[in-house]
């Protein structure tokens, strides 16, 4: 019976193995048997060769597929094969494959079922359940194919032990966080409080002040103006804003005569002129001659012989016409040098006897304080405290005057550098009327802060010889009242009665019954 040979479901195409020999059969006593067998095929090799693809119509196979009566297989038997593209292998060429390295699939073990065609390699073998074991096609191919592979293990899954290790660090770094921190139960010991150390003071004999912070202007103390005294003519010089005039320099020229600054109180009323009568303006002349370097003898206010001899001296070192007198308008008497401020007129300009030429301040820097008729006592030479317009840096000054009467502020022009301090109002709007205080500072003013306001801490009461301990040693009596504890002993309180308070240095007065100096007490601190 002839069954047709059906390709394995694991392959697309039946290999046919193609013999180039044909095998005869004879007959022998115990049946037929192969007279002339293939000769053994070697394994096709490894190495990469050409494989043969071509197309061929249906024939017949040769392989015993049916048994003869005698139980051997018969040589009149064959299969139909399917046509189509096989693989074939010939005696000119051998269908080799090229080696790959690819994960055996997992076959099952036993032999085939009967009738089925499966690929060995590059070659089919079919054979009959009843085939005899050694013998036939199939029994070659399987020497060849040589003992089955077992299927190698699942490769383990990769990607899942770097996840492990990477949650074991996780999890201990968040232990070991919790044990630095003492989080975790039994991480690390309960702290152990620290021993606090109490600041301590002493108290001491001093002598306290109560201030009060009021507003002032920074600037330059005095005004001063100088006029023409002579009987007119043309400015023909002037000099600038900010200019300092000292003595023996001129502050202007009329008509080409300079007039000169002189120091003195008093001011020019008369030429200076030998026979005149002595009087304190000569006493201001002869001084200044002196100052200059021209002595003139004793300055007894008396013109004489030795006065006229200096000032032909003067006269002859500013290559002036040598008189030995001076005229009425040639000289000019003030404080100090004079700092300029402002020139009303301007040089060509005609001027007549008395008008206005120059203004200007002292050169001593100063405060200018306005204070409300009741609002703080001060007096002449008072210590007050003057905080710069950077309002960190402090200057000490000194009052050194007060007015008398009180006046609108700017009224009189008498404040610092000239100009005017808005002070308070009344009901009505206008200003009302103040005390004038000049504080004179031994710091020099910064350029640029002329009339800048500043702060001015001025006394208004003082404690001379008392207790005092630190503010921050007060303690709050449960009853009311203060008190301080000494030092080294939380038990012993002393109440005591507040004084006056110092802001400038942090003291209160105090008294009480057991205070002396040098009792060290308990302080805040911070």
């Amino acid at each position: 019976m002839t069954r047709p040979c059906r390709s394995s479901p694991a392959t697309a195409r039946t290999a046919i193995r193609r013999s180039p020999t044909p095998s005869t059969t004879r007959a022998t006593a115990g049946g037929t048997s192969p007279s002339h067998r293939d000769p053994p095929r070697q394994a096709p090799s490894r190495h990469a060769s050409t494989c043969s693809r071509r197309a061929t119509p249906r024939r017949q196979c040769r392989r015993p597929s049916s048994r003869s009566s005698s139980g051997t297989p018969s040589a009149s038997g064959s299969t139909a094969c399917p046509t189509g593209r096989t693989r074939t292998r010939t005696a000119r060429s051998r269908c080799r494959h090229r080696l790959t390295r690819r994960t055996p699939r997992t076959r099952p073990r036993g032999p085939p079922a009967s009738g089925t065609c499966r690929a060995a390699g590059t070659s089919m073998s079919t054979s009959s359940p009843d085939s005899a074991p050694g013998t036939g096609l199939a029994h070659e191919e399987a020497l060849r194919a040589g003992p089955p592979h077992a299927a190698p293990p699942p490769a383990p899954a990769r990607g899942r032990r770097p996840l492990a290790v990477g949650v074991t660090g996780v999890v201990l770094a968040a232990v070991a966080g919790f044990a630095a921190r003492g989080l975790w139960q039994g991480g690390t010991h309960p702290p152990v409080a620290a021993a606090v150390t109490a600041a301590t003071a002493l108290v001491v004999r001093t002598d306290l002040s109560a201030r009060q912070l009021v507003a002032g202007t920074l600037g330059y103390q005095g005004f001063f103006t100088v006029a023409s005294e002579s009987g007119g003519g043309i400015i023909t010089w002037l000099p600038a804003a900010g200019d300092i005039v000292r003595r023996g320099q001129p502050l202007f020229a009329v008509d080409g005569q300079p007039v000169t600054l002189l120091y003195g109180s008093l001011p020019a009323w008369r030429p200076f002129v030998p026979g005149m009568t002595a009087g304190p303006d000569v006493r201001q002349l002869q001084r200044n001659l002196a100052a200059l370097g021209f002595d003139p003898g004793p300055a007894d206010g008396v013109f004489g012989w030795g006065t006229e001899l200096a000032v032909q001296r003067w006269q002859q070192s500013r290559d002036e016409t040598v008189t030995g007198t001076i005229p009425l308008g040639a000289v000019a008497f003030l404080p100090g040098p004079l700092r300029v401020t402002a020139t009303p007129e301007q040089p060509g300009a005609p001027v007549a006897a008395g008008a206005s030429v120059v203004s200007g301040t002292s050169l001593t820097a100063g405060v200018q304080v306005w204070l409300p008729v009741g609002g703080p006592a001060v007096r002449r030479g008072d210590q007050v405290t003057v905080t710069m317009p950077d309002g960190t840096t402090t200057v000490a000054g000194t009052v050194t005057a007060v007015g008398s009467v009180a006046t609108v502020p700017g009224a009189s022009g008498g404040q610092a550098s000239g100009s005017g301090q808005g002070g308070s109002a009344n009901s009505s709007g206008s200003q009302a009327a103040e005390i004038p205080v000049t504080i004179t500072i031994s710091a020099a003013i910064p350029a640029g802060l002329d009339q800048a306001p500043v702060q001015v801490s001025i006394t208004q009461r003082r404690a001379d010889g008392v207790l005092a301990v630190p503010v921050t040693a007060l303690l709050a009596a449960p009853g009311g009242g203060y008190e301080i504890q000494v030092a080294g002993s939380r038990d012993r309180l002393i109440p005591v009665t507040t004084g006056l308070f110092d802001d400038a240095t942090g003291l209160v007065a105090v008294t009480g019954s057991g205070l002396a100096p040098g009792l060290a007490v308990t302080v805040a601190q911070g």
